[in-house]
């Protein structure tokens, strides 16, 4: 439920079958003292199941590893913690959240190249402020976006809104991105 002030951790694993509910005005931000900070992704999903992260809006919802822009100019000067990290996990979602303000990535897709994430759906997202890129998508097979902004990312290269590092995860399939929304950028949303 929305606290009168943000929660602050330091890393949540998911097991499978789990689904984490955001209320309005929740505010989840990254422990700026965890000896993890840094290093490690604030959610990380790994081999795991049907897990769910459900906000109640990207108005009302806000998942990020600093509380504001000019928190993470000051503090961020060099690449770091991702919010999401999956890794070998299927049938993921992620929506209704303004996921903002990561060392790295808003979402990131890794892991073993002859076991991807498989089915994900990344739904009603705002991904914005990013130090490297919005979306990372370097071993997944499935990967579904509807109603999703990419917005402002800057600071580390390659600075994308989407990123599919081909060199990494030969052989990534991807379905359609509808209604993907890349803002501050005039080119094609995916760097290949």
């Amino acid at each position: 439920d929305a606290m009168p002030e943000p929660w602050h951790l330091d890393q949540v694993t998911l097991r499978s079958d789990r689904r984490l509910v955001f209320r309005k005005g929740v505010k989840v931000l990254r422990d700026l003292s965890s000896p993890r900070l840094h290093k490690e992704p604030m959610f990380l999903v790994r081999q795991t199941e049907n897990v769910v992260f459900e906000g109640e809006g990207t108005n009302e919802t806000y998942v990020g590893c600093y509380a504001t822009h000019a928190e993470r100019l000051e503090k961020c000067k060099w690449y770091g913690d991702s919010v999401f990290s999956l890794d070998r996990a299927t049938n993921t979602v992620i929506r209704g959240l303004t996921v903002a303000d990561s060392e790295e990535d808003g979402v990131v897709f890794s892991g073993d190249i002859r076991n991807p994430s498989v089915n994900t759906r990344l739904e009603n997202l705002l991904l914005t402020r990013h130090y490297r890129q919005a979306c990372s998508i370097c071993n997944a097979k499935g990967v579904y976006c509807r109603n999703v902004t990419f917005a402002k990312t800057g600071g580390g290269q390659p600075s994308a809104g989407v990123d599919v590092e081909l060199t990494v995860s030969a052989g990534i399939q991807m379905l359609p991105i509808p209604n993907v929304v890349n803002k501050e950028y005039r080119e094609a949303i995916l760097e290949l």
